[in-house]
């Protein structure tokens, strides 16, 4: 039926034929969405693509991009559009058009190419897509993400790592998983704050009781002032 297509098969005889059958309500119509827009819907015209990747594929070809690095059954919709956005951007997609990588691992990536910073050693190191992100602000901040680069933080504890790092406090007073990131966040602005921590550091303190001892410090500070 490929050849049939770019033989001038009119419209309405296609979806006459059998071969236009085997395709859903959806697909069908981003198939005939495609050829009245003159694309080469042999791209996209396969039942093995669901409608989302061929929507993905159909806007590809009318972006005049090269469609082969996506048209592929094995990414989803959400990776295609990620290697669809790199082409558009001009980069080096080969890079991360990988279906190990999800669309979510693949935006990543993207955006740490246009911010010319390097994810990839990171990238197969089995973290969750929310910890790649801090990992990746933080190299973006230009802040050594080696200290909070690691499987025993969860990604809000290493936010809030990397936030004490970009604030340039000395973050080796909670860089430590007996923490959670509510506790971490405490002692954080306590050090944004110049105050002495050491009084609520003991890691069986809640939250909430750390607040209020961190703010009575603050409170003091500014009352001496």
């Amino acid at each position: 039926m490929t050849n049939k297509i770019h033989n001038n098969l009119t419209i309405e005889n296609l979806i006459n034929t059998e071969w236009f059958d085997d395709f859903n309500k959806d697909q069908q119509r981003i198939i005939v969405a495609g050829l009245i827009a003159n694309l080469d819907v042999s791209s996209y015209a396969n039942p093995r693509f669901n409608a989302w990747q061929m929507e993905e594929i159909k806007e590809g070809l009318e972006d005049n991009l090269d469609v082969s690095y996506f048209a592929n059954p094995r990414f989803d919709s959400s990776q295609m559009e990620e290697i669809k956005k790199g082409l558009k951007q001009g980069l080096d997609v080969s890079i991360y058009a990988k279906p190990r990588y999800r669309g979510e691992t693949m935006k990543i990536i993207r955006k740490s190419l246009n911010s010319k910073v390097d994810i990839l050693p990171y990238t197969d190191m089995n973290f969750k897509d929310t910890q790649l992100k801090v990992i990746y602000q933080g190299l973006v901040n230009k802040v050594d993400v080696s200290v909070y680069a690691t499987k025993e933080y969860n990604w809000m504890q290493m936010e809030e790592i990397r936030l004490g790092l970009k604030n340039k406090v000395d973050v080796s007073f909670y860089a430590n998983k007996k923490y959670d990131h509510k506790q971490m966040k405490e002692i954080r602005l306590g050090l944004e704050a110049n105050i002495d921590v050491s009084s609520y550091l003991d890691p069986v303190l809640n939250p909430k009781t750390m607040r209020k001892r961190k703010n009575k410090l603050i409170n003091e500070k500014k009352n001496t002032q």
